[in-house]
């Protein structure tokens, strides 16, 4: 009963962060944080599902993955060990830009939703 409580509540984070990344997006949010979609070029949603190794999904918005940001939350089934969830999620410049997903691990299937949002350098500036 618990698992199933988690997997709703990612559910809800995943639908939450969603209305407020097309929110910031679209514009179409309060004005303070309306402002803020003037720093965000681009929102895209992917969903990879990995058995073993590695799997990699083809972004569509001619993203410049420099200016990118992957926002990672993962679900695993099949498996008991949380050794087993976690997987690297990668940007990898390119025509088209990708996003992949690798795990060490093998058993049961990890399914990563990644947000990839691309922020316009102009107003964002890089961290060292």
């Amino acid at each position: 009963m618990l698992r199933s409580t988690r997997r709703l509540d990612r559910r809800r984070r995943w639908g939450a962060w969603t209305k407020v990344l097309l929110g910031l997006a679209a514009g179409s949010v309060s004005p303070s944080v309306a402002q803020a979609a003037t720093y965000v070029k681009s929102v895209e949603y992917v969903e990879i599902a990995v058995s073993t190794g590695s799997a990699t999904v083809n972004l569509t918005k001619s993203q410049n993955a420099a200016n990118c940001v992957p926002f990672a939350s993962a679900m695993a089934a099949g498996t008991a060990s949380l050794g087993r969830v976690f997987g690297d999620v990668s940007l990898t410049a390119g025509s088209p830009p990708t996003v992949t997903v690798q795990r060490g691990q093998t058993g049961g299937t990890l399914t990563v939703g990644v947000y990839v949002v691309e922020f316009d350098p102009v107003y964002v500036q890089g961290g060292i």
